[in-house]
């Protein structure tokens, strides 16, 4: 009997294990040249209770163990440092089908509840990825085709980004014409993951109402700056939207350059 319960024990505890995940997160931030890519890692936290926390934890590595983990573990070696297009933050609450999406405007702290949910279409097909046997899945989400490969050897139904509600592990993810690619390079169980309630001073909103918000400040490119600060020859744009620009102040026109680069990403990951 208690080797029995010994048994049930040990398998409670590896199905209620939290995982720390670390995802290569590749994309084309102009489609019209296919050779630009940019790389950055990005961090999925899974606590015990079904909760989840995505977001870019570049920031906080080293350069050294950036390039020693994608040399080991990704297919494509060029990393690029902390990318202020990904500075959101993505929360999910699998018990409560809930899906949250936080950013910061105008140093205002905001969320978007995400009502869409991805409609997934298993397939029979597996592949090997790494260490894991996976079988694939496709779904229509936010105006792109997704095919995503998923472990249901790893007992977590979550994924990068927005994706969840498979019956297993997102491995890897990408839409048909590969120009927005997440690959799982690093798991690993962490007993520490404790997310805290911060959510009290996020001000809800629409998707709708970002998009007014966004609009009506893209008239004039001085209209967009929340502030700036400049270091020897980089002038640092903090931009009302929460993005971050450097520019080297020596260049001919420093608002002709601030305005191509905030415009640099034509290539958003949802397109509806």
């Amino acid at each position: 009997m208690r080797k029995y319960l010994f048994i049930f024990m040990c398998l409670s505890l590896t199905l209620q294990a939290q995982y720390n995940a670390l995802y290569a997160y590749k994309f084309v931030p102009d489609p019209n040249k296919k050779d630009s890519t940019i790389t950055n890692l990005m961090t999925l936290e899974i606590s015990i209770d079904k909760k989840s926390k995505f977001y870019n934890d570049d920031k906080k590595r080293s350069d050294s163990l950036n390039n020693n983990l994608l040399q080991n573990n990704f297919r494509d070696g060029n990393l690029a440092s902390y990318n202020v297009n990904t500075n959101y933050i993505i929360t999910k609450d699998l018990k409560k089908d809930e899906t949250v999406y936080h950013f910061i405007y105008s140093g205002v702290k905001m969320k978007i509840l995400e009502k869409e949910k991805p409609s997934w279409e298993v397939k029979k097909e597996t592949r090997k990825i790494g260490d894991y046997l996976c079988q694939k899945a496709v779904t229509n989400y936010k105006g792109r085709e997704w095919i995503a490969w998923f472990s249901n050897k790893i007992p977590v139904f979550d994924g990068p980004y927005k994706f969840s509600g498979l019956p297993g592990f997102i491995v890897e993810i990408h839409d048909e014409k590969k120009e927005h690619d997440f690959l799982l390079i690093k798991l690993k169980k962490d007993s520490t993951i404790n997310f805290c309630n911060s959510t009290a001073t996020e001000k809800e909103i629409t998707k709708d109402q970002l998009n007014k918000m966004l609009n009506s400040s893209s008239g004039s490119i001085n209209g967009s700056i929340k502030s700036m600060n400049v270091s020897g020859d980089i002038a640092t744009f903090t931009m009302k939207d929460g993005n971050v620009v450097q520019i080297n102040k020596n260049v001919e026109n420093i608002e002709v350059e601030l305005s191509k680069k905030v415009k640099r990403n034509l290539n958003p990951i949802e397109l509806e």
